[in-house]
């Protein structure tokens, strides 16, 4: 249902997606930062491992970038807004400004492997410079991902069963799910699902 043009998204699946994207985008990006440091003074031929390992790795998150681009191209006119949606998570991120971070991103990455790919040894100075890139990446998503990690944090708490005493009996009675516990569901449902579709294209 998230991958198909023709279906509708509600506010909450797109955000679980987000939130996805963000997480996904985040370790492999660090993870880039990390290898980088373990070729540092060593050229390609010396450390191959470990070198494979960083351009599989910036392969992965140049393919996230184009899937997560996609989705958004294809969600703009798909997400469905309701005014309990609308009151609960305003202001959220858009999708406009997701699509325009989405390019900043893919841009401040194709640079960042461009760099890389000019590099047949990685002196002190070169892994210093992929650092910087990485942390300007990372900088570019914070806001977002300060605000949808916030977003996350209240529908988790919210998704709880809440159960109370019966007025007439006094029995615990389990309560019927709440309009934001259903948001939670749709969030957690589509962040895995989403998150699943990054690693492998499914």
């Amino acid at each position: 249902m998230l991958l198909d043009v023709e279906q509708s998204l509600t506010r909450s699946q797109y955000l679980g997606c987000l939130h996805a994207f963000i997480g996904q985008f985040q370790t492999e990006i660090y993870m880039l930062r990390s290898l980088a440091i373990r070729l540092r003074g060593h050229t390609r031929q010396e450390v191959f491992g470990w070198a494979a390992s960083l351009d599989e790795t910036r392969y992965r998150a140049s393919l996230m970038l184009d899937r997560w681009r996609y989705f958004n191209e294809t969600a703009s006119e798909r997400v469905l807004e309701s005014a309990t949606e609308t009151a609960q998570f305003s202001p959220d991120p858009t999708i406009d400004h997701e699509s325009h971070v989405c390019a900043e991103l893919m841009d401040m990455l194709s640079r960042t492997n461009m760099f890389i790919d000019s590099l047949e040894d990685f002196s002190p100075d070169d892994v210093r410079m992929i650092g910087e890139m990485v942390e300007a990446l990372d900088r570019e998503i914070q806001q977002d991902r300060e605000h949808i990690s916030r977003i996350a944090l209240e529908l988790e708490e919210a998704a709880g069963v809440t159960v109370t005493p019966d007025d007439e009996t006094g029995l615990l009675m389990i309560d019927e799910p709440t309009a934001i516990a259903n948001s939670a569901q749709q969030f957690a449902e589509a962040r895995e699902q989403f998150a699943e579709h990054l690693r492998t294209g499914c």
